[in-house]
């Protein structure tokens, strides 16, 4: 699991409000995480449909993982189509699952 388990994940932006930001973002990076957390490459859609949430909360997240305080996790992406890619997450084995 992401470090939420241990301390609650820190998001921040100009539009961000902790009350009622921080449960939701939490729920949707903890989701997005455990499923991609088994290696496999997957697109935005069809990681948005497996989790239940949207594409491009999908796209930050992945690109939060990659912050040292969501786990510096490694996250791979090749082009497949057109505008298509593929994700794949490497889990930072430091971080405890």
């Amino acid at each position: 699991m992401i470090p939420s388990a241990q301390t609650p994940l820190r998001f921040d932006g100009p539009a961000y409000e902790p009350a009622r930001d921080q449960k939701r973002l939490t729920g949707q990076a903890e989701r997005i995480f455990n499923l991609m957390a088994d290696g496999k490459w997957r697109s935005l859609a069809q990681i948005s449909e497996a989790t239940g949430d949207p594409q491009p909360s999908v796209s930050a997240h992945l690109r939060h993982f990659r912050k040292e305080r969501f786990g510096a996790h490694t996250v791979n992406r090749v082009h497949v189509e057109g505008g298509l890619f593929h994700y794949q997450l490497l889990v930072n084995r430091q971080v405890q699952r």
